[in-house]
């Protein structure tokens, strides 16, 4: 069930029209295919975009209200761990979102993909990753945005490189204002909290146990995908699902131990009693990322990694579209998935 208010405010905007040909948009690729529409690899002056096609004869009224909510909820974020949309509009076919590309797939496919590259997955690369992931949930929830459905397949990386990838967190459609006044257990079963099964509420720091989840999940190799099922799911019902989240029998010795200190910090996010568990703030400051010494130069390492990939975005941008009116031509998010 996909929430249609983020607080007490109604979303759904006027689309202005335009045709795909006016809007200087060149497709080159297709990307992917999801339950609401398909997602190509575009150029606008060279610099490329991702556009989502959502075709007007196969949607209904929720699915546009849906495209309008993630667009006006997404439109002013400003964060590199958190994906950015530019502009919506629609022509007699179909309605476009267009969306910054990335290319390196979502955390599902993650594991193997390090694997493919020859990268040591080490105790402080998995750090740098989830280190990222919280910033970029710290920052939604600076907004006072919840996401309300953290999962691996919600989390991509920027660029197909994985030795200093670039986390960003997508798909806003399940989203909620601090404020809001809706409820139901929405989201991804095997992700919600106990407090949500148990209330049919979202709070913020039931993101932070979806996020936990997520960590706990690539720690031990159990990620969601073809016949694998997470650490919370089961193959029944809605029932046996909520089961499954309430009792949290999580297996612990399958987690590394030889990575006490991420292991601290996910079984502090995986709290059952959400008031145990700390703010994404707070999880940043926690002594898996302080700790043996490390963080400062690991911090500096990634901070130049990031900025660096951030302006030579912004030099291409700026060479190869001047004289974009209406667009911001440093790419922000979007998804390939």
């Amino acid at each position: 069930h996909k929430r249609k208010l983020l607080g007490a405010r109604q979303l759904p905007m006027e689309v202005p029209e335009m045709s795909l040909a006016m809007s200087g948009y060149v497709v080159q690729r297709e990307l992917g295919r999801g339950g609401q529409g398909v997602m190509y690899l575009c150029t606008y002056d060279e610099v490329p975009y991702c556009l989502k096609f959502f075709s007007k004869a196969d949607g209904d009224e929720d699915t546009l209200e849906d495209l309008l909510t993630e667009y006006t909820l997404m439109k002013d974020f400003c964060h590199k761990n958190v994906a950015k949309t530019f502009e919506v509009f629609q022509d007699s076919e179909f309605f476009y979102l267009v969306n910054e590309p990335y290319f390196g797939g979502d955390l599902t496919q993650l594991g193997k993909r390090a694997h493919d590259q020859g990268i040591s997955m080490s105790e402080d690369w998995w750090r740098g990753i989830f280190y990222q992931c919280l910033e970029g949930l710290e920052y939604l929830h600076s907004q006072a945005v919840m996401h309300c459905d953290i999962k691996e397949e919600n989390i991509m990386l920027a660029e197909r490189d994985c030795e200093d990838p670039r986390v960003v967190l997508i798909d806003f459609g399940l989203a909620e204002g601090f404020s809001s006044t809706s409820s139901g257990a929405s989201g991804t079963a095997g992700y919600i909290p106990p407090e949500t099964w148990e209330t049919e509420w979202w709070y913020p720091k039931g993101d932070i146990f979806s996020m936990g989840i997520v960590f706990f999940q690539l720690m031990i190799g159990q990620v969601p995908s073809g016949d694998v099922i997470g650490v919370l799911q089961t193959t029944g019902e809605n029932e046996e699902d909520k089961a499954a989240g309430l009792a949290l029998q999580l297996p612990w010795k399958r987690f590394p131990s030889e990575m006490p200190e991420l292991g601290s910090l996910v079984s502090a996010m995986t709290q059952r009693n959400m008031s145990l568990r700390p703010s994404a703030a707070q999880a940043l400051k926690h002594d898996a990322f302080l700790g043996e010494g490390q963080c400062r130069a690991w911090r500096v390492r990634w901070f130049w990694v990031a900025f660096t990939k951030q302006n030579a975005h912004k030099i291409a941008g700026s060479i190869s579209s001047p004289g974009v009116s209406g667009r911001n031509s440093d790419l922000g998010t979007s998804s390939t998935h």
